[in-house]
């Protein structure tokens, strides 16, 4: 294990300071804006990344969910990439980044429930351990 710029246990990957705050301003909401979510994504794609053994309308019906999540993501990146274009202040982009996730809690909510409806009418158990790199 490696000790990054701050002192912070870095497991076998790097750190990176970003240099341009335009850029870092992204970086971080985005980052935000991921660990919110990161379980919904991985049992999302999961059933549809690794071998399983669904049948097609399983596979379709992950996907879809997938392509959904997808479409969340892009709006929201486009929504804070114009913010930053337009110049709006680091508070203003992280308080956008935490409404946007509060406000969107309920829909995850019901992503969580599709994904039980679907683990259980495949047969599918999520079990792993949260992403340490976020």
């Amino acid at each position: 294990m490696e000790r990054g710029k701050e002192g912070k246990i870095c497991l076998g990957g790097y750190s990176y300071e970003i240099k341009n705050s335009a850029s870092r301003l992204v970086y971080n909401s985005l980052k935000t804006w991921h660990k919110s979510h990161c379980e919904i994504y991985d049992r999302a794609i999961n059933p549809i990344s690794a071998p399983k053994s669904i049948e097609k309308t399983g596979y379709l019906l992950y996907h879809k969910v997938c392509k959904l999540l997808m479409n969340r993501d892009l709006w929201f990146f486009g929504e804070v990439l114009k913010m930053v274009k337009n110049g709006s202040s680091e508070f203003l982009v992280k308080q956008f980044t935490e409404e946007v996730i509060t406000n969107s809690e309920r829909q995850y909510e019901e992503i969580k429930r599709e994904l039980n409806f679907l683990d259980k009418e495949y047969g599918l158990c999520y079990k792993a351990f949260p992403n340490p790199f976020l």
